[in-house]
Order: structure tokens, then sequence, then C-alpha cells
């Protein structure tokens, strides 16, 4: 039974094991990613630092120019010299350029035109190294993984000999397609490659990146990013997709500020409108090659002139990269989707603004999550379901907005579901073990009390179990003892089958008039019954209930011994005794049985009094007390007997033969 007391300390243990175990399942990483995107959307959008933009490769960018992709390298030159006019501080490219720009589009006949042509798109590759060397300028590059084979892929080796800055294009999306997470650098061949992002917020405060493998930490500057497995950590997302708008004074058809806005077509040479001006080739030949020059309509020049006029990019982190639907760099993340090169914005913004996410320490947060579920399996355990219904869902409440405003206030990321599920799984399982008790014990009350007391008071018992206090309560009640007269030497006279065929009709009969009065069957002792009154459910009329069962079991038992008599049957005799007040009453047996019954005087003088019949015998031969008389004195008719001395009291007590009941 001690043990039993801490049972809820094995219920939190095994719950506990469970949740940290289901948290590696997909469903729970999934559901968990959910209310990630949920608490994020309602913790609401953040302000941007306006130190970061982006450049956007348009569908207008590619109609105004005219041209498939890729574009030629030479706008991405002039777009750049550009946007340093316009008082960038740093240029990011989120646009890869693997291989060198050629064309392979004529025959064998045509070998020196091809070298001719190439050779002039080349060179633009390299002018797109040298001043990404000179200048703050970071170029995409990427870590392929087949097996355990990775190897990077780089720009082109013409833009690689001047040695340009790197940045890593990495998306890890968790298991949902939603990208929640940024890798914030990665390591093949012993090298370390560091994000677009972090590599454009170290050369903005031209600060040195250092790492921390022990600690899991990246220093750059006054930041610390600590990450986790595969170098991730978690994006703080501002906004939905579009957060990083344009001026929409300079062009208001575009979401970002538009590549083309950074071209200036009109003054280009004709060299540069059309790379094959100076090369005499027939016409067929150059409409083969038209995706390759710049045959343009007239672009408006006042957009450029006000990005450089206004110094729009004053200060701040331009990246350059492809919100075209056929480029396929679109990412599902909390707010919805959003084009990549506005992933890299969001966290390079999160980075400059010095507001990271923050995932709660995992050592701690078990420690924590484990106190919890104790507390609450002990709550559980000590309360009904309604009162841990109502805690439960004050804790989860609790949870809820302490997970909310962690976020909102601290950039704190806490576990959802890690807290949610075992709370949950604790109230249900001790909701069905207590229905299972509950079930249990009204079936013991209804196997224990369905032959000793009316149908009614069984179900009204069940319904309300309390009443039935283990171990025993004091209560008022009335108890009744009848006993055969003489049933030794009728036993001995007559054959043991007719002992007990008279005696099971005999008690069966008076069964049936205790029940019907609201009494329940003690026990019977051979042939003595006990009845109590005003047990297990009040009973303001116990006496009366107890007394008018007294007259009535004489009553029949007269109508008995005439029928026995016709059957030429020897018939029996009866003695009855009844008595008033407070008793102990309740489970008085062990732990393997079961018994309600009544203990204390009330229940001693009881049985002398139904012993008394043989001392002062009546006609009805029923006795009550003088404390049964108190009850009904208004309503019965009795007749004193005497002041009696029992056994155990000091001072006699009067006693009475019970004549009728009005």
């Amino acid at each position: 039974m001690k043990l039993a007391k801490y049972k809820f300390v094995l219920v939190a243990i095994v719950v506990f094991i469970i949740t940290i175990l289901s948290s590696f399942t997909n469903i729970f990483i999934q559901f968990e990613a959910k209310l990630y995107d949920l608490f994020m959307q309602q913790r609401g959008h953040i302000s941007l630092t306006d130190k970061v933009a982006i450049v956007s490769i348009d569908e207008e960018t590619m109609r105004t120019l005219n041209i498939q992709w890729p574009i030629p390298r030479n706008l991405y030159i002039q777009a750049v010299e550009n946007i340093q006019k316009a008082g960038a501080k740093v240029v990011v490219f989120d646009v890869q350029f693997p291989e060198t720009a050629q064309i392979a589009l004529m025959g064998q006949e045509n070998e020196a035109l091809v070298e001719t042509v190439n050779s002039k798109l080349e060179k633009y590759d390299r002018e797109l190294g040298i001043i990404s060397n000179q200048g703050k300028i970071i170029h995409a590059c990427k870590i392929e993984r087949e097996g355990n084979n990775h190897f990077l892929l780089p720009p082109n080796r013409r833009i690689m000999d001047a040695k340009p800055k790197l940045g890593l294009v990495s998306n890890f999306t968790d298991r949902d397609n939603s990208l929640r997470k940024y890798q914030i650098m990665d390591n093949i061949n012993n090298q370390d490659f560091y994000s677009l992002s972090l590599k454009a917020f170290s050369l903005y405060h031209d600060s040195k990146i250092e790492v921390d493998l022990e600690n899991k930490v990246v220093i750059s500057g006054n930041q610390e990013l600590r990450y986790f497995l595969n170098y991730l950590s978690p994006i703080n997302y501002r906004n939905k997709a579009g957060s990083f708008s344009g001026d929409k004074s300079i062009n208001a058809s575009s979401i970002y500020y538009s590549f083309i806005d950074l071209i200036e077509l009109n003054s280009m040479s004709s060299e540069e409108l059309d790379f094959f001006s100076d090369i005499d080739i027939d016409p067929e030949v150059a409409a083969s090659l038209e995706g390759w020059g710049l045959t343009v309509d007239e672009v408006n020049k006042s957009n450029l002139d006000k990005l450089i006029d206004n110094q729009v990019f004053k200060d701040k982190v331009v990246l350059i990269g492809s919100t075209l639907k056929e480029h396929h760099d679109n990412f599902h993340t909390p707010f919805g989707v959003m084009p990549g090169v506005e992933v890299h914005a969001n966290y390079l913004d999160s980075l400059l603004g010095d507001d990271l996410l923050v995932i709660f320490n995992h050592y701690l947060f078990l420690i924590f999550l484990f106190i919890i579920i104790l507390i609450f399996s002990f709550i559980c355990q000590k309360y009904n379901a309604y009162q841990t219904l109502g805690i439960l869902v004050l804790l989860l409440i609790a949870h809820y907005f302490y997970a909310l405003l962690s976020l909102k206030y601290f950039n704190l990321i806490i576990p959802k579901l890690e807290i949610f599920l075992p709370l949950i799984i604790i109230y249900l399982y001790n909701l069905v073990i207590k229905y299972l008790q509950e079930a249990k014990a009204k079936k013991e009350i209804k196997s224990a009390f369905q032959h000793y007391m009316a149908p009614e008071l069984v179900e009204e018992l069940i319904s309300d179990p309390k009443q039935l206090q283990y171990g025993g309560a004091t209560k008022e009640i009335s108890v009744l003892f009848s006993d055969i007269r003489s049933f030794t030497t009728y036993t001995e006279s007559h054959k043991m089958e007719e002992t007990v065929a008279m005696l099971r009709e005999y008690l069966t009969e008076m069964t049936k008039i205790v029940i019907e009065n609201k009494g329940i069957i003690d026990k019977f002792v051979g042939d003595e019954i006990m009845a109590l009154y005003g047990t297990p459910l009040k009973d303001e009329d116990h006496a009366y209930h107890a007394c008018k069962t007294a007259l009535l079991m004489r009553e029949r038992l007269t109508q008995m011994q005439a029928k026995w008599e016709e059957e030429g049957k020897d018939i029996i005799e009866i003695g009855i005794g009844v008595n008033s007040g407070f008793a102990v009453v309740g489970n008085l047996g062990s732990e393997q049985v079961f018994d309600y019954t009544a203990i204390g005087d009330v229940i001693n003088l009881g049985a002398r009094l139904e012993a008394s019949n043989k001392k002062y015998p009546s006609d009805n031969k029923i006795i009550i007390s003088e404390f049964t008389l108190e009850y009904i004195k208004d309503r019965a008719d009795v007749a004193f007997i005497c002041n009696e001395y029992v056994k155990g009291k000091n001072n006699g007590v009067d006693i009475y033969h019970l004549l009728n009941l009005r």
C-alpha cells in the first residue's frame, strides 16, 4: 500500500521515456514543426534593420532584356558598379556562375567563329572576378554530397582565377520540406566555408570569423552564433515574403529592387549591346544567336538615376538573386512561400539586428520537463478527474504563453509538443485508471450489497461510492438483531435437509422485509440476522424503519407458522432487539476480504436486547431501548419493562416492549 503512494513516480518516469523516444518519430517532428510555425506567426513580424536590400532578377528584367537565361556577365558587372555607386557597403551574389559562358550552337565549319565569340564572353567572367576581388563582393558556392563523396561547386575558373570571396548556399529543409534552419558554415577537405549571410556580416563589420567546435559556436565581431547538427541555426524570419520590398517610388511594378533598373542599356556601346557586331556572319547564323545579343526596347534611365542620386543602398548589404518561377528557388517557411534570396536576407538581417533565435538548452529542458511531468503525475494521482483537467488546462495555457512570450521578447525557442504531449498522456492514463478503479469499486459495491439491500439503494450507493468510507466512520444508525429460539434443539431433532430448508425459507422472507424497509443485512450468524438502518445511505427515520421491520417480521413469521402447522411441520419462534445511536460503520474487514459492518456499544446493546426476550417474554417478543424510543416516541406504543443493567455500562438502560407503530 505504501508503494502505491509513489506510483506517480513510476508513471512519470515511463511517460518521460515515452516522450523522449516519441520526439525522434516523424509524426512528432512534423507536429512540433507545425506548432513552431504557428508560434512564429502569432509572434508577429519583426522590424527590419534597414541594412539589407534585395535586387531581384525578375520577370520584368527578362521581359525587358528579351533574352534567355543565363544573363550575360557584363550586365552583372554593370549592376554591381551601379549598386556600389548607390552606396552599397557589401554586394552578395545569390546567383551561381558554375560554367564559363560559352556558345556551341554552330557546326564544325564555324569553329573560328565559336572561338571568337567565346573569347568575348569569357572576358566578362575575368572582369567580374577582378572586381569581386577588389571590393566587398561575395560569390555563391555550394557543397554537393553524393554518398560519402563531397565536392565544392565554386564559380567558374575564370572568376576563381581572381580569388573572389565565397559564401556558401545550402538549404536544409525539414521533413515537411519547409525551411526553418540556416546552415551557417560547412567543411570540406578540412577547409571551412561560411554562408553568404555570415560572410556578408563579417565584411560589413570588417571582422574575422572564428569557430569554436567544442562549444558549437561561430564568432564574428560581437556576434556568437550557436549551431547544432550540420552547423544549422534557426532562422528568425521577419515576416512573409516581400518584407524586403524596394522603393515603390522608383519602380512600383517590382516587389524588390529590379535588376533591370541597374542596367543603363542606352549608354552601352554597340559591342556591349551585340556580342557579334564586328563579326561578319550570315543572317541564318545571326538569327540562331539572337538570344545572346541585347537587342532591346528603350529602357527608362530615370530609375537608375534615382537609385544613385538618392543613395538608396547607402551602407547596406545588397543581395542579387533570381525570383523567376522557372528557377524553382522558392521555399516553404513559417510565413509562407519565400524566394531563396529573401531567406538569406532574413538571416542576415537578424545577424545585423543582433536578434538571432536561441534554442533552450537541451539538458536544462529535459530536467525541467521531468519535474513538470513528476508534479503533474502526483497531482493526477491525488485529485479527481475534474480537478486535474482544470490543472491540465491551466498548465497548457501557461506553457503556451510562456513559449510565445519567450519567442516574442527573448528570441528563445522552447519546445511545445514535448510539454503538451506528456501532460495529456498522464491525464488520459490516470483518467482511464480511475475509471477502471471506479468501475471495479462499483462492481464490488453491487456484489457486496445487491443481495442485502434494496436495488434502488444499491444504485444510489454506486452513484456515490464515497458513502462507503473505507476504514469506518461514525454514523447515527439503528441495529436490529433477530434470533431463533432454541435453534440448537430444533437442529438436533430434525434432519439436516429439513433444517436447511426451513432456515432458507425463513431467512429469505425476513431478508425481503429488511430490504423493503431501507435496511441492509449486515450478516447471518447461523440462525441470527443482523440488520442495519441509516447506512450506508443516510436515513433520518432509521429507528422507525427498524421498528417497522421488527413488527412486519413478527407478522410474517405468524403467517409462516400457520403454514408450517398445516404442513405438519414444527414451528419456530424468534426474539428481536432494536437499538439506536452512534456506531463506527464501514469496511472493517481485511485487505483481502471486504466486510461492511458496524461496531460499538450500540451494536453490543442491540444484541443483548434480543437475548433479553428470554428473560422478559412478551406476545411479539420485540424489545427496544430508550435510545430507539427517543426517535419514535410520538409514533410508537410501548410497554415499559425495566431499567436493565448492561455489561460494560455504569448506568442502567430503560428497555421496552414494542407494541405498535402509528
